[in-house]
């Protein structure tokens, strides 16, 4: 008896205080975390991932930035969310053309921008092309010029052959998703041209081969990554004074992997030959612009290359709130006071986030229930009207309201002297939870797809 009493107290000790598993409902977090979504068909597309999260970290340390955290929703405290950290306490967060910048509080000071670590970033860029099902060669993504031909699985590009990723990459819903449900999530054309993309692939030099560029343009900017045989080196050009050059042995029939990602206003390439490899991350100093255009594009310059079908993959694309998606270029400045932090979604096109968090504050005349001031979450506009908070009876007598504690208030509508919204994107320290460290469930056969990954 004692050891089973001991046994369910250590649950429950370890429950509240250590480690709590949570199941994501929503999807306002994927691909990164996967809950229920529209599925193509208008029907729902559900896995519920199972995340692990720890609740001890945060006694003995502040969050940081770009963890993924789970909170008490401050306007329905009795609701978890989970969303990925992207300001902090002290500063100004805004958002423009997709991408965020801060600044101290209080200051007049330019915004910087906000740049994810690489190895985080290595885990949120969204996969573009190839799309699950599509066949390598597809000219519906590719176009290929006169020198460049499709041939035994891959692309054969001789002198001047040049293959580009066909018109402007957008934010279009489903990129990322695994192939388990690709086909299943909706599907749109994507509002946005976007700034940060990335292109990795395999190539292999011909006897003979000169030099094959790959590059990436996003707006004014240019990138480009050089393979050049011919005098054994690897170098990197660009805007904003991106520049790298290193020595590399480069042979005729050896392949030669390469990766050039553009994102937050820094390049990174990767590359790894037989004969060494090279790693670069170079922060720039670029002023803020939209991508009006963006190009993905592979050129061989003198000799034959051999190119496996590339990835091509995009970074988040931070919209604006609900109601500044329309001809804004920029937010306004959201102000982060001491003890309190921003919380946004991965999933940006389909995320409640602290972008439009909005309470519904109604001030009486008189006390009701002992209060004069009542605060809760304004949810209108639902397809179901009783869920709406604050929400009338049908004669308009009477609003009932449920407060951001759970409870549940009817007020006279005589009495009520205001009825506002109020903006409420914030939420305080003392309501964060904990980390979310891994998925553990689901797993085939209980899932279409594969989910035991660790949360970055």
């Amino acid at each position: 008896m004692e050891v089973i009493v001991f046994a369910i107290v250590m649950a429950l000790g370890l429950k509240v205080f250590a480690l709590e598993a949570y199941q994501i409902p929503t999807g306002s977090m994927q691909p990164n975390l996967m809950g229920m979504t529209k599925g193509s068909d208008g029907s729902a597309v559900s896995i519920h991932d199972r995340v692990l999260v720890d609740k001890v970290c945060f006694l003995v340390r502040d969050p940081v930035r770009w963890e993924v955290v789970v909170f008490r929703y401050p306007l329905a405290t009795s609701n978890n969310y989970v969303k990925r950290l992207v300001g902090m306490p002290g500063e100004e967060l805004q958002i423009r053309y997709g991408d965020l910048y801060a600044r101290p509080l209080g200051t007049s000071e330019d915004f910087a921008i906000l740049r994810k670590p690489p190895r985080l970033q290595a885990s949120l860029w969204k996969k573009v092309w190839p799309v699950p099902g599509a066949e390598p060669d597809a000219h519906g993504f590719w176009d290929l010029n006169a020198g460049a031909r499709w041939a035994s699985g891959e692309f054969r590009l001789e002198p001047q052959g040049a293959i580009a990723v066909r018109g402007n990459i957008r934010d279009v819903y489903n990129h990322g998703y695994p192939a388990g449900l690709w086909h299943r999530v909706k599907q749109g054309d994507g509002n946005e041209a976007v700034n940060d993309l990335e292109i990795a692939g395999t190539a292999t030099p011909e006897s003979g081969a000169g030099a094959l560029r790959v590059e990436i343009v996003s707006g004014q900017r240019q990138f480009a990554l050089i393979l050049d045989v011919a005098r054994g080196r690897i170098v990197l050009e660009g805007s904003g004074g991106a520049a790298f050059e290193q020595s590399m042995r480069l042979q005729a029939g050896e392949p030669v992997r390469f990766e050039l990602g553009f994102w937050d206003h820094q390049v990174r390439l990767r590359v790894k030959a037989d004969a060494g490899k090279a790693e670069h991350v170079q922060a720039l100093d670029l002023e803020p612009e939209p991508a009006l255009s963006n190009r993905v594009r592979c050129a061989a310059e003198g000799g034959a290359w051999r190119l496996e079908p590339p990835t091509v993959s995009r970074d988040i694309y931070y919209l604006q709130p609900r109601e500044a998606r329309s001809g804004r270029e920029e937010s306004e400045p959201f102000s982060i006071p001491a003890g309190h932090y921003f919380m946004m979604g991965d999933n940006t096109e389909n995320s409640l986030d602290s972008r439009d968090w909005v309470a519904r504050v109604i001030q009486t005349t008189q006390p009701v229930g002992g209060r004069t001031q009542f605060r809760g979450d304004q949810l209108d506009g639902g397809s179901d009207p009783f869920f709406n908070n604050p929400r009338w009876n049908r004669m308009r007598t009477t609003m009932t309201l449920r407060d951001e504690w759970g409870n549940l208030h009817a007020i006279p509508s005589s009495q009520i002297a205001s009825n506002l919204p109020e903006p409420a994107p914030l939420v305080p320290r003392a309501y964060i939870l904990g980390k979310a460290m891994a998925v553990f469930l689901p797993i085939p056969p209980l899932s279409p797809v594969f989910r035991l990954k660790l949360v970055r």
